[in-house]
Formats: C-alpha cells, sequence, structure tokens
C-alpha cells in the first residue's frame, strides 16, 4: 500500500513528501511500475522536468503506453500543452486524443492536489473548484513549511533533447471509446503491449469552466425552400384567372426524365481493417525472422495468418490479420500471452497501405 499511501500525500499538495515515500517503494519493488509512474508525475507536478523525464525515461524504452500517458499529462501541467496533445493524437485513437485535449488545457490551472488527482486518478474539479483545493487539503498546507506551499515555477520550460526523444511518432493507434468519461479508461481498449501498461483512471467530462469559455449559441434562421423564392412572382389577377393551356401545349410535368443512376463508389483501395500488433522495428528482414519466432511457438494460433507490416514513423509494425472484429482480435491477443507472446490490437485507418512481408 505504499504507492497508495505517498499518492495519498500527492493529493493533499504535499509532493516533497510523496516523492520520498514513491522511493522507498521502488527502492523494495524495483518492478513496481504503477510507482514510477505516480512519481514521475509528483515530479511534474513540483516543477522537476529533469526528475519527470529521467523517471520516465525506462518505461517509455520498453513502449509503456501507460507511461506515454503519464508523460502526456505531465507535460500538461508543465505547461507544455501542445506536445502533451501530440503524444495524445499519436498514441490514442484519433477520437479518444479529441476528448483528452480538452482536459489538457485546463493541468496548469488547477492546484497541486488537483494535478495528483486529476492525472493519476482521472478526478478533475468543476468548473467552480478550479485552482480552489477543499477546505480539508487547505488545512493540511497550511502545515508545511513555506518551501512546499509555494506555487509550481518554471511550467512549461523546455525539456530540451532529453524529452523530444521519448515523444512516440507515427499514426495514432485504434478507434475511440464512446463517452467523455470513458477517456482514459479507454485506453484498455486501445492496443496494449502488457497488462502491467494499461492506463486504468478515466476522467469524468467536466463542466464547462467558465462562460466565458463556451461557444455562442447557434443562431437559428428558417430553414429555406424552393417555394420560398418563387411565392412573390405571381401574376397580376393569376388568383382570380386561371390560365387556360393552348391547343397544342404540352405539360411538361407528365414528361418522365430519363436519368442515369448515381454511380456507385468504388470500394477504397485501402480499407480500414483491424490487426494484432506483434512487433515493431526499421529492419524488415529482422521482422521476418520475428515472425518465424512467433510462428513457431504459436503455429496453433498464426499458422492462418501472413505477416503484414505498415510504416510507423521510421519504424514498420509487424501484424497479424486481419482478424474480423475486435472481439476475434481480443481473443487472439489473450491466446498469445498465454504463451508468452506480448501483442495489441492494431486498427488500419482507411488509406493506410498494408504490406504482406515476405517469410524469408
Amino acid at each position: 500500500i505504499g504507492s497508495d499511501q505517498a499518492l495519498t500525500l500527492d493529493m493533499l499538495g504535499d509532493q516533497t513528501k510523496a516523492q520520498y515515500a514513491y522511493a522507498k517503494v521502488i527502492a523494495a519493488v524495483p518492478k513496481d511500475d504503477e510507482a514510477r509512474r505516480r512519481l514521475a508525475i509528483s515530479y511534474a507536478i513540483s516543477g522537476n522536468t529533469a526528475g519527470f523525464e529521467a523517471t520516465l525515461r525506462p518505461l517509455l524504452d520498453r513502449r509503456d503506453f501507460a507511461a506515454f500517458r503519464a508523460r502526456t499529462f505531465g507535460l500538461a501541467i508543465l505547461g507544455e500543452q501542445e506536445r502533451a496533445a501530440a503524444i495524445a493524437d499519436t498514441v490514442m485513437p484519433a477520437r479518444l486524443a479529441q476528448k483528452i485535449t480538452p482536459y489538457l488545457e485546463f493541468m496548469p490551472r488547477l492546484t497541486r492536489a488537483q494535478q495528483a488527482a486529476a492525472a493519476n486518478l482521472g478526478v478533475f474539479p468543476k468548473a467552480a473548484d478550479i485552482g480552489r483545493d477543499a477546505p480539508g487539503v487547505v488545512a493540511y498546507m497550511k502545515r508545511l513549511p513555506d518551501q512546499a506551499q509555494a506555487p509550481v515555477t518554471g511550467a512549461g520550460a523546455a525539456s530540451s533533447e532529453a524529452g523530444d526523444r521519448l515523444e512516440p511518432t507515427g499514426a495514432p493507434l485504434g478507434t475511440a471509446a464512446s463517452a467523455p468519461q470513458e477517456a482514459v479508461a479507454a485506453l484498455d481498449e486501445t492496443p496494449q503491449p502488457s497488462p502491467s501498461a494499461q492506463a486504468n483512471v478515466a476522467p469524468p467530462s467536466p463542466e464547462p469552466p467558465s462562460p466565458a469559455l463556451q461557444s455562442s449559441p447557434p443562431v437559428t434562421t428558417k430553414p429555406m425552400r424552393v417555394a420560398d423564392a418563387f411565392e412573390n412572382l405571381t401574376a397580376p389577377g393569376a388568383d382570380s384567372e386561371p390560365v387556360t393551356a393552348s391547343a397544342g401545349a404540352v405539360d411538361i410535368s407528365e414528361i418522365d426524365v430519363p436519368r442515369e443512376a448515381p454511380p456507385k463508389p468504388k470500394p477504397p483501395e485501402h480499407p480500414a481493417r483491424i490487426w494484432v500488433q506483434l512487433a515493431t522495428g526499421r529492419d524488415l528482414k529482422a521482422l521476418s525472422f520475428d515472425w518465424r519466432r512467433f510462428s513457431r511457438k504459436a503455429p496453433d494460433l498464426l499458422g492462418d495468418f501472413s505477416p503484414h507490416t505498415v510504416p510507423w514513423g521510421q519504424a514498420n509494425r509487424l501484424l497479424a490479420g486481419p482478424v474480423k472484429n475486435t472481439q476475434e482480435a481480443r481473443e487472439l491477443i489473450n491466446a498469445l500471452k498465454r504463451k508468452g507472446l506480448d501483442s495489441f490490437r492494431y486498427n488500419s485507418p482507411e488509406g493506410a497501405k498494408i504490406q504482406r512481408l515476405n517469410k524469408r
């Protein structure tokens, strides 16, 4: 429970004691990745950019997607909203990233305690409480040394090249969740390399922060009709003197004009499909070797598939599939996991060129 005790201190705004408690947990359990992610966020809250980057670096090198989430919120806390949004756009599905981005904008305006609750648990304050701690937190903060109560300075300071190289590149993964309150929790449905890397918190949809930030109500106008355009074009006396058709006149309203059927749209050359990603790498020969190794380890699961690749930044994804639906992908991922192979779902967007890999 040491990590939870440290988080409690973080949510009271006492980052100094929280970081000490996290360090004790990690010293006792070096594989506690959750404690490391929480420690990194705590460093971000206290304005320690170097500690924030150094703590997350080993997890990011292992492609821990929960660490990417922690980095996203940490950068937002430090005032680097553009970099945080860029990571969200890359790692999360497009619609999910769009739902997360508004939360990132408000992170610097939260108190230390609110930042800890939002980044770790997805608990955002109501609009009226943004920047205002609960009375219990205020009472606790008054007992802290003045230095611990001082506001964070240097928010938005650049993290230099060390931070730049930790940001992922490439297209977003998968599809989005269906409701704002499922935003970060929906990463469980987002491609994950392992269960330990899952992001398991979900920010509820906050109220609008202030009337000034709300969009203006839409202007309602009467829908235009074709009949409205001609309502004043009647001839004088038309209402009282009906027009008599001349001999041999043709009523054009009775003519059935042949029309061509609209052309059927061609199916996209590269439709959106669902895959299971097994590995990433730059060298296609190495990926081909990886495929043979995976196939020997799980021939009953991968024997019916051919290896495929798709570019991802400067690297390539190694894919098995396509599969019929999300459920089939999840079953394959779980079956591979039982054989010791980590994988996750990848939804290729329409237009993404998926190439078959030569089994060399």
